[in-house]
């Protein structure tokens, strides 16, 4: 994989395209870093002697101890290990640190008991597994044996006094696949045997086997492949084979400048080695006639970096750990632009202008320079050579553009004019040939060959254009005057599927085409197209399959026309480019475009306008570059130039991943308040829990940075959020929630839909079913205390009244009656006959007075509160005042079962009664009166009917008897008719609303 990334460098050597620090500067907490450890996840964690750090290619998250029972123990962590898919542990000065990934909280392990161990027996200083899953923990004391419970098994003494060894007690240990554990201690290596119960030293009487690492450092032993136990000593590698017990020495090849000095690490089959040099030299084991056999991949020497250790994470992208300046990481991804300099011994050793063309011929490619003449470079052994197209002294030296016109010349438009040029010897001159002398005189700005085998050259100072017949050998003119070339000169050309030439030229926007039917140019203006261009050789594309052009517009952007239709349509940064400064253009012959711009190289599909543009932070050597890009169909690269540089790539540009971009969720907070991240992904908040920010993780250790996504709430549209991973809802309104991200990588599709968060946002308790619930309740509960209340108060009411009821008939009635008695018997008595008269006058009142008392006392009475039973004393007093005048009184009563009557509605009925009773006795000459109730829903009616002589209507509505009871009616809604004819008789109608 290494040799994938990797250029060739002189002197054998090989050296990386393009690197990336991270330290203190990018957020990391220490630059001491111990270890680095990737989770079943993808993220990136690295344990320093300051804290712990994860890293998802884009962000780095420090966690520290801050004395609270879910953080760190203690800040020195040396290594990490992963126990299962949710639990890392760390080894530190304090204990281990459990670290659960769902939630990202750490639980102290103390291995020794409170009270019963020295400060020395918790400083967990290394931690590891062996191929038996156990866990060995190893303080500057003790080594402890653990199971994945982190339970102790054994536990081993080292030594019993760390002060004067701290720091070399075990520096090293190293599982063997048959179960077995070596240990460099600070005075000898020991093992363990699978299933023992103590360790053994390896000498070479008791552990023959391991004879060969008597003596070894531990920075010269390593594993490779679970097989090769390794020992680099005196300038060879010696390999034992444990698996058949072969002990192999392998040569070094150490022929260069430096020498190897520590095994750095292992991986795989490889094997890196630190040099004298501050670089690693990358080997790998190979097996040929069943044997180990070692090959160099690449060496790395970096002047200013000395390498401790170096890890490969799951995306193959290596990370070289420093003594001091934290981590480089070499990215797969940004090691796939190749890139040479334009050595040039008069501008010590680097052509510093740019690359104005690229021409192919005879397996070499020609690239011409604005200033440093051309160089030419071989595609099978990529040497590189640079020559002169300067025929005069002084010249400028400054190619445009290049052309074959024979197998032995090859043309060369200079700043000075047309040369000739033999590729055998890179001979050059003056054409020989007849040819006007303009062409020695003025820049030659573009050259383009069409089918007919016409050269077609733009010329400078504002000259025109030239054309050349090969066939014939004839130049011909085309000055910039009218019937010639209309602007100043071309500066592009090409030829489209009728024959037509078209051409770009020096200050305009606009095109010109040259008809091959009438031999005439012709201007066509570009709608929307204004300013200058500034174009060079190589900005301007001709698409024959779909009959369109390309070109940049200086800040305007890439220009499309159709020669078809004549339409227009231009792409800038909106539409996703890096920069509205198009250089060069050209296309990888799968309809993609690939364009130079002032900011990088983009890669555009017109079919589908998709982006994807790159820069130097993804290996590129530069940030601006020149007029001109090349597609070689033969080797499936593309060309383009810097200044100082050429580079070129494989087209397209090869896909590092596979699988889908991995997100996780890795922080909320509700109100701005740190929320627990949920195991189930089920968040449950309040009614006022609304406000939330929610961070998450796209882990792409290669190019984080360069990551996008989109979210959506409950299949909702999809929201673009660019490159920032992280969401913030504000106010959210009660409901439940389904939180679904995607993301893509840079140059690659979005992944499916991840759901990252479940969350329910409650309704306020005013809102919800119990609320109104317990508001029908409260309201019921009032409304049965209002009718408790007022059944009371009725009942308090009816006992009063039947008190008042009582006393007036105790206390009034009685005296009353006593006065009549007493009136009577003093009437007996001679009296005169004044006296007798006052006296029978006191006794009338009285009666009346006792009459209406009772009536009252009848009325007050609660008991008579229905009307079933206020009928009865009606139909008395009727028959009292009726039947002494000899009326007969007939009654039909019926259905007055429940119809009740307050006290005033039973008051003002009687009163309507008596007046209607006293009306017959007094008006209507009757002799029978038929009184009778009936019943109908809610509806009682109590009609009063005589066979009297009746009465006229119009001549009684003075009458103030029928008048008020007219009004005592209406004054409870009661229904009150009265029907009467002459001689006939008349009926008087009550008709009374009971429900």
């Amino acid at each position: 994989m290494l040799s994938f990334f990797i250029s060739a460098f002189s002197y054998g050597q090989t050296v990386i395209n393009y690197t990336e620090n991270i330290s203190v500067s990018n957020g990391l907490s220490s630059n001491l870093i111990r270890d680095i450890f990737q989770d079943n996840r993808g993220f990136l964690w690295i344990a320093t002697s300051y804290g712990v750090n994860r890293y998802d290619g884009n962000d780095i998250v420090q966690f520290l101890s801050n004395n609270t029972a879910r953080s760190l123990p203690d800040n020195s962590v040396y290594n990490i290990l992963q126990t299962d898919s949710n639990h890392l542990i760390m080894s530190t000065d304090h204990g281990i640190a459990l670290l659960d990934l769902r939630n990202f909280s750490f639980r102290t392990i103390r291995l020794s008991p409170s009270g019963q161990h020295s400060e020395y027996d918790d400083q967990v200083i290394l931690i590891s597994d062996d191929f038996q899953n156990n866990i060995w923990a190893c303080t500057p004391t003790l080594i402890y044996r653990l199971d994945r419970n982190l339970h102790i098994l054994n536990t081993f003494r080292t030594q019993k006094n760390p002060q004067s060894s701290r720091k070399h007690n075990v520096f090293k240990l190293m599982p063997l696949p048959n179960g077995d554990v070596l240990f460099w201690l600070y005075n000898g290596i020991v093992k363990w045997s699978s299933g023992g119960d103590k360790l053994e030293p390896v000498t070479s009487k008791g552990n023959p086997e391991f004879r060969f690492l008597e003596g070894s450092s531990f920075f010269n032993t390593g594993l490779v492949s679970n097989r090769y136990l390794l020992r680099l000593y005196q300038n060879k590698l010696v390999v034992r084979d444990v698996t058949e017990n072969r002990i192999y020495e392998l040569p070094v090849v150490q022929n260069d400048s430096f020498h190897l000095t520590t095994i750095c690490n292992t991986w795989n089959n490889k094997i890196a080695f630190n040099t004298d040099k501050n670089g690693i030299v990358i080997y790998k084991i190979v097996v040929e006639e069943n044997k180990p056999e070692l090959k160099r991949e690449s060496v790395w020497l970096m002047k200013n970096y000395s390498i401790k250790d170096i890890f490969q994470d799951s995306e193959n992208n290596l990370w070289l750990v420093t003594s001091t300046r934290g981590l480089i990481k070499v990215a797969v991804s940004k090691q796939l632009f190749y890139q040479k300099n334009l050595s040039d011994p008069k501008r010590n050793n680097t052509a510093a202008t740019e690359i104005s063309s690229f021409f192919p011929i005879n397996g070499k490619l020609w690239i011409g320079t604005f200033g440093d003449g051309y160089f030419q470079y071989d595609f099978k052994t990529g040497d590189l050579n640079q020559y002169s197209a300067g025929v005069e002294p002084g010249s400028e030296n400054m190619v445009w553009d290049f052309r074959m016109v024979s197998d032995d010349t090859v043309w060369i438009a200079t700043q000075q004019g047309l040369i000739w040029c033999t590729p055998a010897n890179h001979h050059t001159g003056r054409l020989p040939q007849k040819h006007p002398g303009i062409l020695d005189s003025v820049a030659i700005t573009t050259m383009y060959e069409d089918t007919r085998g016409w050269i077609w050259m733009g010329l400078g100072r504002g000259n025109g254009l030239a054309v050349y017949d090969k066939k014939n050998a004839q130049f011909r003119i085309y000055p910039n005057q009218p019937g010639g070339y209309p602007y100043r000169y071309p500066k592009g050309a090409a030829e489209d599927a009728n024959g037509n030439v078209w051409f770009i030229s020096d200050v305009t926007g606009n095109l010109v085409r040259w008809d091959h039917t009438t031999s005439e140019f012709r201007k066509v203006i570009v709608p929307g197209i204004q300013g200058n261009i500034h174009f060079q050789s190589g900005g301007f594309y001709l698409d024959k399959s779909r009959n369109e052009i390309w070109y940049g517009v200086q800040s305007i952007g890439l220009v499309r026309y159709s020669i078809g239709d004549q339409s227009v349509k231009i792409y800038n940064v909106q539409s996703g480019l890096n920069s509205g400064s198009i250089m060069g253009i050209t296309s990888d012959g799968n309809g993609r475009l690939w364009l130079n711009t002032s900011q990088g190289i983009t890669s555009f599909e017109p079919a589908s306008g998709r982006v994807v543009n790159y820069n130097k932070s993804d290996g590129l050597p530069a940030t601006y570059f020149s007029s001109t890009i090349y597609f070689d169909p033969e080797h499936n690269r593309i060309f383009s130039g810097a200044p100082g540089v050429f580079t070129w790539f494989s087209a397209p540009v090869p896909r590092i991943h596979d699988t889908p971009l991995r997100l996780y969720l890795t922080d909320i907070l509700v109100n701005d308040q740190n929320q627990t991240i949920p195991e189930n992904k089920n968040l449950l908040l309040g009614s006022r829990q609304n406000n939330l920010f929610i961070k998450f993780s796209g882990i792409n250790l290669s190019n984080g940075n360069d990551n996008i996504y989109q979210y959506r709430l409950n299949k909702g549209n999809w929201n673009n959020l660019g490159h920032r991973s992280e969401i913030r809802f504000a106010s959210l309104n009660p409901g439940y929630y389904l939180l679904n991200i995607r993301g893509a990588r840079k140059g690659e599709p979005f992944g499916p839909a991840q759901t990252i968060l479940r969350f329910t946002i409650q309704s306020p308790f005013t809102s919800t079913i119990w609320f109104y619930l317990l508001c029908f309740g409260a309201a019921v509960g009032l409304l049965y205390a209002w009718y408790r209340y007022r059944l009371y108060n009725l009942r308090k009411i009816n006992k009063m009244r039947s008190a008042i009821s009582m006393d007036l008939h105790d206390e009034i009635g009685a005296k009353l009656t006593n006065i009549n008695m007493m009136s009577q018997i003093v009437r007996k008595n001679n009296l005169s006959e004044n006296e007798d008269k006052l006296l029978k006058k006191i006794q009338e009142e009285s009666e009346e007075i006792s009459q209406a008392m009772r009536e009252i006392i009848w009325n007050i009475d609660p008991r008579n509160d229905s009307l079933e039973s206020a009928m009865p004393r009606m139909l008395t007093f009727a028959s009292r005042i009726l039947e002494p005048h000899h009326i007969d009184l007939e009654a039909e009563i019926n259905g007055l079962e429940g119809v009740q009557l307050n006290m005033e509605q039973r008051r003002d009925l009687f009163l309507i009664f008596k007046e209607a009773v006293h009306n017959i006795l007094k008006h209507s000459g009757a002799d029978k009166v038929v009184i009778s109730t009936r019943k109908d829903g809610k509806y009682c009616q109590l009609q009063i009917i005589d066979n009297g002589k009746g009465f006229a209507k119009q001549t009684n509505q003075d009458i103030n008897g029928l008048r008020y009871m007219q009004q005592r009616a209406e004054k409870h809604r009661w229904d009150f008719r009265i029907q009467s004819n002459h001689n006939i008789g008349t009926c008087i109608s009550i008709t009374i609303t009971t429900g």
